[in-house]
């Protein structure tokens, strides 16, 4: 089993918001979701594409990721996925290489065939083809956006007639892409053949996975070498479902009701898939007892996540599908606790950007991520976590170390030498405050002041909401 030392973590937002809700507070909670895991530091956000059975409602990923951009500063925003069949290629490497520059390479392409037999049928699609015009259309835009010749390709179901696209992309040599994969084999074959990372639902919309995870990857690793690509671990994610609370039992009853209207509502009325043959209220239990999510406390989710390494042989993300299962406050309270207790150690900056420490290789074969995922106690719900601030020798943004200049932060003072806190330091630090989750963006008051008392900033807040843009650098 090879386990990388330092683990990425996020989420796969479909999203899935219940026919009935009013969708436009539904979007504009997931884009407050997107800015508060910005906050608290996660690492990627995978966005959906579908277009019919009224719960999973963004249609443009990249209208979605675009405007989350704008809100955000370092989390990646992926597609999650884009339904290849149901574009021209041309147009998807085109939207993709723009939004790379618009987000400072920011952006990962997640391609897919389509879920969804029904989007499908609306645009005259055949299901049993979706596949295999998801390779095709793949191995163009891997040529747009690598090659400067114009391309010449005629297909049964698109054209190009010398065609280049008129950027580069940001990141290189191209933008990174993601081939989703669930039980057949043809995801990680694409993955394999077109050199892509992989994005492996571990729950399929079937709720119990019949294929092995292990046997998938071997499948990819294979294909990558008859094309002379390489596959790697590291960047491979999972997708599963989680919950946490301060005890097993909060954490069950938080999301007992609320999982239950998702899997017999949605996958099963409405798509008419298989649900487990057990009591409405037992569902929870059935899918955690058939290791389908982690419901508990943060070292179930340890537990959980080194389950997962083992049968897989090892990957490098791990990805938390959103799902509107439990309250706000409960959710919120659970991605934090999430963080303070999971992540802090696992998206420690590699040491040549760090003060120099004992700790592990980058890389370990038949390791645990107990290693890397130090357990603490765990906030209370109420309390959103944030990244531990010491200031006595420099905090962490991101993977950015801001060391003190005579006692105040370097990064944390304006061209006046007058104590200003930049826009993300700021942000970093208010989650210890008493503010809830929900207003994840804060305006200060005309003149916040900053001190360095027990190693927190203190300072005057407003808290009337997030505002619909974050100021940027240089943006008035």
């Amino acid at each position: 089993m090879t386990v990388p030392y330092r683990m990425k973590f996020g989420v796969f937002m479909a999203p899935f918001h219940r026919v009935g809700e009013n969708p436009t507070l539904a979007l504009e909670r997931d884009l407050e979701l997107i800015q508060w895991l910005d906050t608290l530091g996660f690492d990627e956000a995978y966005i959906g594409e579908h277009h019919s059975a009224g719960w999973e409602t963004i249609a443009s990923p990249e209208v979605f990721m675009a405007t989350a951009a704008e809100r955000t500063r370092n989390i990646k925003l992926g597609s999650g996925v884009v339904s290849l069949p149901y574009h021209h290629p041309y147009m998807v490497a085109n939207r993709f290489v723009q939004l790379d520059h618009l987000t400072r390479g920011r952006v990962i392409l997640g391609v897919g065939p389509g879920a969804l037999a029904s989007d499908a049928l609306m645009l005259g699609i055949r299901p049993e083809n979706q596949r295999a015009m998801m390779d095709e259309s793949l191995g163009v835009i891997m040529r747009l956006m690598t090659e400067t010749d114009p391309i010449t390709y005629k297909s049964d179901w698109f054209e190009l007639n010398e065609a280049v696209i008129q950027l580069r992309p940001y990141q290189f040599p191209h933008v990174p892409v993601a081939v989703a994969s669930v039980e057949s084999p043809a995801g990680v074959t694409t993955a394999g053949k077109h050199g892509a990372s992989v994005l492996s639902l571990s729950v399929p919309r079937d709720t119990i996975r019949r294929t092995s995870l292990m046997e998938l990857w071997d499948i990819a690793e294979e294909t990558a070498a008859e094309h002379g690509k390489t596959m790697h671990r590291e960047d491979w994610g999972i997708v599963m479902g989680m919950h946490l609370a301060d005890s097993k039992k909060q954490a069950f009853e938080d999301i007992r009701e609320g999982s239950a209207r998702v899997v017999t509502e949605y996958f099963g009325r409405t798509l008419g898939n298989p649900v487990p043959d057990v009591p409405r209220d037992q569902i929870v239990d059935f899918m955690v007892e058939h290791n389908q999510w982690i419901v508990g406390t943060p070292d179930d989710a340890i537990a959980g996540i080194e389950r997962l390494q083992e049968v897989s042989g090892g990957f490098g993300k791990f990805m938390i599908r959103v799902e509107d299962w439990a309250p706000a406050t409960s959710s919120t309270a659970a991605t934090s606790c999430w963080l303070a207790t999971l992540c802090p150690t696992s998206r420690a900056p590699s040491s040549a950007s760090r003060p120099p420490t004992s700790g592990p290789p980058s890389v370990s074969k038949s390791s645990k991520p107990t290693a890397m995922l130090a357990s603490r106690p765990p906030p209370t719900p109420s309390t959103p976590a944030a990244p531990e601030t010491n200031f006595a020798s420099g905090h962490y943004v991101g993977t950015e170390l801001h060391r003190p200049v005579e006692g105040r932060c370097s990064h944390c003072m304006d061209a006046s030498d007058k104590p200003a806190p930049s826009p993300l330091c700021y942000r970093l630090v208010i989650g210890t405050s008493e503010i809830e989750p929900s207003s994840s963006i804060f305006k200060p008051t005309q003149d916040p002041t900053l001190s360095l008392k027990s190693g927190t900033h203190s300072k005057a807040l407003s808290s009337s909401g997030p505002p619909r843009r974050r100021s940027q650098p240089g943006r008035t």
